[in-house]
């Protein structure tokens, strides 16, 4: 039997996995090569969860502990169905929702409630559920809204295209959390293990915040899933998916 010299050095995994360095090591990874956003003069977060639900539910613990929703949430009311019934049932008569999708009628919406929090989804999930500018509308209410809001905008099934912040420098008034169901559009739904992500933009003290939530609400990606997540590029991934919508075409 030989005698071990080589440093132990204490980690995570030793007592508990819900922070596992392979799970920060693919974090690096895939906000490298696919959840990036460039020259927006805050340095964005990337925390991964065990699906994208698990991803929205870990926001909603932030805002609640935090107490960040002091006057109102404003929400489409057709994001995504689980997500309203979370939000009615969270804040109840804090809610305030909202059925159109005019670019200036919500910004006129947020002037005229303003809320601390506004939710919208990137990408519509039925023929007949509106499709938001939601670059236009952070930018436009960035310009004329000067108390402090956060924008959680869910962009599953859009991931490789989420990068409507590029170029944009966000005010210290404006923070952005940007989450979804990471492999729906990578694998089509197909994927090995289940994961979400949210990347925030901006949040000042609580840039850690969203990691502490993960942890408490028990949300974290499985440690091995670092292993199993294809680490693709937005390049790939929009070639792929520029193929898919060419094969439907010709179909």
């Amino acid at each position: 039997i030989g005698i071990e010299k080589y440093p132990v050095q204490c980690d995570y995994n030793d007592y508990k996995r819900d922070r596992s360095g392979d799970t920060f090591y693919c974090e690096k990874k895939l906000q490298k090569n696919l959840l990036k956003t460039k020259n927006t003069g805050v340095k964005p977060i990337l925390n991964l969860c065990n699906c994208g639900m698990a991803a929205f539910t870990s926001i909603l613990y932030f805002l609640i502990c935090e107490n960040i929703i002091k006057n109102k949430a404003l929400a489409s009311s057709d994001i995504y169905v689980e997500n309203i019934l979370f939000l009615k049932s969270f804040f109840k008569d804090k809610l305030v929702t909202f059925d159109y999708n005019n670019t200036d009628l919500i910004i006129d919406k947020i002037l005229s409630t303003e809320p601390n929090v506004v939710f919208l989804d990137a990408i519509s999930n039925t023929i007949n559920m509106p499709l938001f500018d939601v670059a236009s509308i952070i930018k436009k209410t960035a310009k004329v809204y000067k108390k402090e809001i956060y924008f959680i905008i869910d962009v599953t099934c859009s991931v490789g295209y989420e990068n409507f912040l590029d170029n944009f420098i966000i005010p210290d008034n404006i923070k952005v959390i940007i989450h979804g169901s990471i492999l729906k559009a990578p694998q089509l739904g197909m994927e090995r293990i289940y994961a979400g992500f949210v990347l925030s933009f901006g949040l000042d003290k609580f840039t850690n915040q969203i990691l502490e939530y993960r942890t408490l609400s028990g949300s974290s990606i499985q440690d091995f899933g670092g292993y199993l997540i294809p680490v693709t590029t937005k390049k790939l991934l929009q070639n792929r998916l520029r193929i898919i919508e060419r094969n439907t075409v010709d179909l």
